[in-house]
């Protein structure tokens, strides 16, 4: 909900607050996976699993199971960040720009909903996640690991590109339009 919140005044002719503009649309799902670390930690992270007690143990997988749906929205909402960025930035440039960030935001919002989906049902059924189940089955955590990873360098891909032709349109020399576009993409990364 606060995350909402926070991303409400980015939107294109969406809702305005009195939000400071410097606020991470991310923060809140940063201090969510901070806290659950810092669970974790009193739980036993990082002691040998002899001296941790077994019902603390079992918490372990859990915390990586919810850990995960933050650290999805913490790899999305920066990408949706930065198209709102170009938006404000080359507003009314072209159609050609505004049908492009739109794509790629909705290709953004895909892959954020795919993530969950994808880890909330990578196992059958869904506790042996987070459990041991008899006669479950699991995707490889691998398989799982380039199935989200690959499409979310695609999409930072166009992400770094998107600029470019704009700035290659610019009335200034090769020379700083190298380095107007390198501090865009340095920008990003």
């Amino acid at each position: 909900m606060s995350s909402g919140v926070l991303l409400l005044p980015k939107c294109p002719g969406g809702l305005t607050t009195d939000l400071p503009t410097w606020t991470s649309d991310s923060e809140p799902f940063i201090i969510a996976e901070t806290a659950l670390i810092f669970w974790w930690i009193d739980l036993g992270l990082g002691k040998h699993a002899i001296t941790v007690p077994p019902a603390d143990l079992a918490e372990g997988p859990k915390i990586i199971f919810i850990a995960a749906f933050l650290y999805d929205c913490n790899i999305a909402l920066p990408k949706f960040s930065a198209l709102f960025f170009y938006r404000r930035i080359f507003e009314r440039t072209s159609r050609w720009l505004t049908v492009t960030l739109w794509t790629v935001a909705a290709m953004n919002a895909g892959w954020l909903f795919s993530a969950w989906i994808s880890t909330i049902f990578q196992c059958t059924p869904v506790n042996a996640a987070w459990e041991t189940v008899p006669e479950s089955t699991c995707i490889s955590q691998w398989t799982w690991f380039l199935g989200t990873a690959i499409p979310s360098i695609v999409i930072d891909f166009l992400i770094l590109i998107i600029p470019l032709p704009m700035l290659w349109g610019l009335q200034a020399s090769a020379s700083r339009r190298i380095m107007v576009g390198a501090v865009f993409i340095c920008g990003y990364s």
